[in-house]
């Protein structure tokens, strides 16, 4: 599991990044961060009693497991929020992730950036190795529709392109398929999913 480009990929940069965030998930302590609402919901794209959530495939940056309490406030998650808004929003997170070339620990700030309703619009992903810029796209309705993931060296990147949602009898989506693309070409796809627990279960 990982944040970063869950299929395989050739360039050693990506391929670095796919089994960090599966280790930041098992040691993530509480990531309340102060301050923290509904909006969390609405940071990850969820809405009602959500207890927790778990995260499968896709372009990897919310990949992962993530719980909340009754407030909607997050408790834990794969990365630690660092900072918040003046709304009390998710502005900045960050997480100790290991190389799996290298052998080497180091930590990782991820800054955010919402739209008006509180959801991801982008995100810049910054360790001492890389720098990741995301870049997402949705519909008139909020559903996702692209994901660009580039390095900051990559003027290319990759496209995550999102469809075929199916969602619950709340209107949180459960599954979605996805392809990736660079530079115009098929690199990889898949179904992305979430399995969605209710305090009210």
């Amino acid at each position: 599991m990982s944040r970063i480009l869950k299929n395989t990929i050739s360039a050693r940069f990506w391929v670095g990044k796919l089994v960090i965030l599966a280790l930041a998930s098992a040691a993530a302590s509480s990531c309340r961060g102060g301050g923290g609402s509904s909006s969390d919901l609405r940071f990850l794209d969820l809405e009602g009693p959500v207890r927790a959530v778990s995260w499968t495939g896709g372009c990897g940056l919310t990949s992962g497991q993530w719980d909340f309490d009754a407030d909607g406030a997050l408790v834990r998650g794969v990365w630690t929020v660092s900072s918040r808004d003046s709304r009390g929003r998710i502005k900045a997170a960050s997480a100790c992730e290991y190389d799996s070339e290298s052998g080497e620990e180091f930590f990782n700030r991820l800054e955010f950036r919402l739209d008006r309703k509180g959801r991801l619009a982008g995100a810049v992903d910054k360790s001492e190795v890389s720098s990741f810029v995301y870049k997402f796209e949705r519909d008139p309705e909020g559903a996702l529709l692209e994901v660009v993931v580039r390095d900051v060296s990559d003027s290319e990147g990759y496209v995550y392109t999102y469809s075929n949602y199916l969602r619950d009898s709340l209107g949180n989506w459960t599954q979605r398929r996805f392809t990736v693309t660079r530079g115009g070409k098929l690199t990889n796809s898949g179904l992305e999913s979430r399995n969605i627990v209710y305090f009210n279960e």
